[in-house]
Order: structure tokens, then C-alpha cells, then sequence
């Protein structure tokens, strides 16, 4: 007997199992001869599923800063392990970015990403503090529920999306943060939420930090994975972080360095705790050290010493500012070609939420039933919840979308 024979097949990933049926239909597609009918331009599949960076020409882009930053590092970097909590150069910079400043209370430890901030902060509290329990929004990053509930936390949502008038619904956000049990941790996104693209307004920000000030027994856990490429203003797409900060609370803060750099697959993040003093940041520190210790024992150094040059050099951190406004700019761009593409055909229902969310995604408003019926007959993948990744849009297939949306809702079985 097979010490294997009971274990079972796990469920696809909501995000990469649709992008593997996508990579299924253009394997198909490019596999037809050239003269049948559906190997023409205007049936190559479409994906707009993943969240990464793509060109107007629907190409990856490496940064050219980034570009830069690795030539003149051919032939002058080790491979030496860096110590358990990361690169320093890495970490304190990555700390004044996120925080403006650098704090000495502050513990801050270099992650594999974001996703591995937020395990590793995850298990801290699980293992270490008395919270056993995270609320995450409704809806929210579907990893978020699978990372907190492997550390062992159970899970419960907060309200936050209004579908109807995709709007947030901030008033049974606040009653629901002023009832629920205390000792929990509740994640937010400063800016960019995932999947919605719906962010809290700076007015909104205030009262939620004036509850987490009144509810200390709450804590505040951050999910920063898109600063300066939600606006395009480092700064502003941190200002929640910072006024939570500079109300003294206690906060967490999980932070990636995908988006904003590029650095998809060198997985570059730090994880930001905020103590109440200097050595309980050491004892906080030793401990988020030892948790990598076990889990991967050193991170990798390759993307950190990228981003480290970048942030600690003046004329290479206004270089990266640059492609931020280059990568911000082309999204709202293909936000407001998309609009105008839809209001262009009068397809049924409003469309301008798409041009009020900002960041990577749009939360469309199509259905499950419309977003399957454009994969059958359009072959433009979508997830079910109806999530888009703007940087899949280009001019050359913006009308293509919103053709197949326009399809889609007037021809698609209705939801039930």
C-alpha cells in the first residue's frame, strides 16, 4: 500500500487554474493551421486573469531601471546567505518607504513577497500573541483566507463591497469592526483593493483609525502590495499606514516589491511590525526570524540587492518613479478606453465604476454565467467573480472586450 493512497487532488487555485485553461485554448490555437477559420488575429485568446504588468503590445516589461540596476551587478554580487531576517540595505529602505521614516521600533524582516509577509506575520500571531482569529473584507484576495487558515487563525469577513452600486459599504464596515469579538486581526488594503479596485476615502481612513484607537484589542494588518502603482504616488498610496501610525497604534503591514518593480519572480517583500518600544521590537524581530529560520531558513538575495540599489540611490529611486508613472498611466488609459468602448456600443448597465477604481483590477459587475459564456465564445478569460486585470487590456484588443461584453450581457444565461 502506497503511504499516498488517501491523498486527495486539491482544488485548483481560483487565479492560476483559470490562467491554465486559458494557456490550454492558446496551445489549442496555435496548433491550428494558418488557413482555418479560427487561427484568424481576432481569435487569439485573451487573458485577462493574471495580475502582472503587460506593454501596450500585451509584452511583460522589464523595468529599465531594474535592467540597469542588474548589469552593473553582472560579476559583483556573492551568493552568500543573507541572515535570516534579509538584507539590511533592503529592509531599512524598505521600511522608509513604506513609513516615510525609519522607526527603531519598528521589526521589520525581508519576506518572499508579499504572500510570504503574510504567513510569516500570520503564524507570529498564531504562535505568539493571544489573537487566533483574522477578519479579512467581503470580498477580499481569495490566498488571504488559505495563508491565515495553513497558520492555524480562523477565518470571518467583514462587509465591504456593494455590488449594486459598486460602492463600498463603509457604514456596516465600521458596525461590524465596533462588534466584533476583540483580539482579532483585521486586514486592509491602503490602496488598490483586491479585487475590487474600490479604496476608502482619506475622510473614511480617519474614522476607521479612530475606532482602531478606541478598540485597541484590534489590529491593524495592512496588505500593501501596490504602492506607487496604485496612483502613482508613493506616498499617497500609503497615507492610511501613516495616519494608523501616527495615531500610536500597533500596526502590521505586509509589502511587495511584484508590482511595482517587476520583480514578479524574485518574490522581494518585507513585513513591518510596529512595537510600543525598542526591545520588544528586538524580542518581536527575534522571533519573526526564527519563524523564517524554520520555513526557508534565509531568504533569496538576488531581488532584495535590486531593489535595495534602487531605493537607496536618489537618481535611481526618481528613475523608478518614472516607470511607475509609465506602468499607472497605461491602466487608466486602458480604464477609460474600455468605458468608452462600452458607452461607444450602449451596452446594458452603468460602466463608470471601472474609471473609479483604481489600480490593477476592475470588479466588472459581470456575472459568473456572462464571464463563462465570453471564455466559450470569445475565448477572454476572466475569473468567475467577474475580476479583471486592466494590464491584459491593449488598444489592439480593447474593442475585441468589450464586444464580448456586450455579448455577454445580452446573450448569457442570467445568474441564479
Amino acid at each position: 500500500m502506497s503511504h499516498f493512497e488517501k491523498v486527495v487532488q486539491a482544488k485548483p487555485d481560483s487565479i492560476f487554474g483559470v490562467q491554465e485553461t486559458y494557456k490550454r485554448a492558446l496551445a489549442t490555437y496555435k496548433a491550428l493551421p494558418k488557413d482555418h477559420p479560427d487561427a484568424a488575429p481576432e481569435k487569439l485568446p485573451i487573458s485577462l486573469v493574471i495580475g502582472a504588468y503587460r506593454t501596450a503590445e500585451g509584452q511583460p516589461w522589464v523595468l529599465p531601471v531594474v535592467a540597469e540596476v542588474e548589469r552593473e551587478m553582472v560579476g559583483k554580487e556573492n551568493h552568500e546567505y543573507l541572515e535570516m531576517a534579509g538584507h539590511v540595505g533592503f529592509r531599512n529602505a524598505a521600511q522608509k518607504l513604506m513609513f516615510g521614516r525609519n522607526f527603531p521600533e519598528v521589526a521589520t524582516i525581508q519576506t518572499l513577497s508579499g504572500t510570504g509577509a503574510l504567513s510569516i506575520g500570520f503564524n507570529f500571531f498564531a504562535r505568539h500573541t493571544n489573537i487566533r482569529h483574522v477578519l479579512l473584507s467581503d470580498p477580499t484576495w481569495g490566498n488571504h483566507f488559505t495563508v491565515a487558515q495553513t497558520a492555524g487563525l480562523t477565518t470571518g469577513t467583514y462587509p465591504y463591497y456593494n455590488s449594486q452600486h459598486n460602492s463600498v459599504k463603509f457604514e456596516e464596515m465600521l458596525q461590524c469592526l465596533r462588534t466584533c469579538d476583540p483580539n482579532t486581526l483585521v486586514v486592509l488594503h491602503p490602496s488598490a483593493h483586491n479585487p475590487t479596485g474600490m479604496d476608502l476615502t482619506m475622510e473614511q481612513w480617519a474614522q476607521l483609525a479612530e475606532l482602531f484607537t478606541a478598540r485597541r484589542t484590534l489590529v491593524p494588518f495592512f496588505d500593501s502590495a501596490y504602492q506607487g502603482y496604485a496612483s502613482g504616488d508613493l506616498d499617497a498610496d500609503v497615507a492610511a499606514v501613516r495616519l494608523f501610525t501616527d495615531h500610536g497604534l500597533q500596526v502590521v503591514v505586509s509589502q511587495s516589491f511584484s508590482k511595482n518593480m517587476g520583480l514578479y519572480g524574485e518574490r522581494v517583500g518585507a513585513l513591518h511590525v510596529k512595537c510600543d518600544s525598542v526591545d520588544e521590537k528586538d524580542r518581536v524581530l527575534s522571533q519573526l526570524a526564527a519563524l523564517a529560520r524554520a520555513t526557508y531558513s534565509n531568504p533569496p538575495s538576488y531581488g532584495a540587492r535590486i531593489a535595495s540599489t534602487i531605493l537607496s540611490d536618489p537618481a535611481r529611486f526618481e528613475q523608478w518613479k518614472g516607470c511607475l508613472d509609465t506602468m499607472t498611466s497605461r491602466l487608466k488609459g486602458m480604464r477609460h478606453a474600455l468605458l468608452a468602448a462600452l458607452e461607444r456600443r450602449h451596452v446594458p448597465g452603468s460602466w463608470n465604476h471601472i474609471t473609479v477604481q483604481q489600480g490593477m483590477f476592475s470588479y466588472t459587475g459581470l456575472t459568473a454565467p456572462q464571464v463563462a459564456y465570453m471564455a466559450e465564445h470569445h475565448k477572454i478569460f476572466l475569473l468567475p467573480s467577474g475580476r479583471m486585470s486592466i494590464a491584459g487590456l491593449t488598444p489592439a484588443n480593447v474593442e475585441r472586450v468589450a464586444a464580448a461584453m456586450e455579448d455577454a450581457v445580452t446573450h448569457a444565461p442570467v445568474a441564479h
